[in-house]
Order: C-alpha cells, then sequence, then structure tokens
C-alpha cells in the first residue's frame, strides 16, 4: 500500500543514515527478498557494530522510530550486532496492512529554538 511504501522508505533512510553516521563500514548492502506473503528486506553493513545489552533507549531515537513505524504496517523488526562485527538489521513485512492496526506508542520530545533578528 502507499502507507507501506512510505513506512518502508523511512525505515531504510534512517538506517541508512545511521551506517553513514556511526557505522565506520566499509561495505554496506540492502537485500531485498519478495516471498510469498511478504518481503524481507535486510540492512547489513561490515562496521564497528556496537554492543546490543549496552543501549539506552533515550539515546537510540533513530532505532526506536524504525520499530514502531515497522510495527505500524504489521511487520517484524529485528536488529543484529556487535563490537567490531557490524549491524544488520532485518524487517519482515506483509504485502498487506492488517485489518486492525496495533496500538503504538509514539514517542515525541518537544525541542524548542530561538530566533536571533540582527
Amino acid at each position: 500500500t502507499p502507507e507501506q511504501t512510505r513506512q518502508i522508505t523511512y525505515i531504510c533512510r534512517e538506517a541508512l543514515n545511521n551506517i553513514e553516521r556511526h557505522g565506520q563500514c566499509s561495505q554496506m548492502f540492502i537485500e531485498l527478498v519478495w516471498g510469498e506473503a511478504e518481503l524481507e528486506i535486510n540492512i547489513c553493513d561490515n562496521g564497528s557494530g556496537f554492543d546490543l545489552g549496552q543501549l539506552k533507549q533515550r539515546d537510540h531515537y533513530g532505532l526506536s522510530i524504525m520499530q514502531e513505524r515497522t510495527a505500524a504496517v504489521g511487520g517484524e523488526f529485528s536488529i543484529l550486532s556487535s563490537i567490531g562485527g557490524g549491524t544488520t538489521i532485518s524487517l519482515h513485512l506483509p504485502y498487506t496492512l492488517p485489518a486492525e492496526k496495533p496500538d503504538i506508542l509514539f514517542s515525541v520530545e518537544k525541542v524548542g529554538h530561538e530566533t536571533i533578528n540582527n
């Protein structure tokens, strides 16, 4: 659906931004696996990786948002990473939205800004 396409685009964009910002990798790839009922997307890099056990949710909005977007279109999100071993993000997305969207909490933080007039 158009909503699924939009969310998949946002998820992949965030994953690629994270690779560029934090990955320190020399290679990355995106794999699309077209199954009978779902699309599987694997985004992998050979970068620095990180310890999943040490993640603080408040410091990793991008990962949280990717999880929320995946759930919003009825999919499953998983991440594998190890220090020095790169990172793989996997999405399993059905071709159609579920009849009823799951309840999802979206976190929003108000960010202020100042305007300087000269």
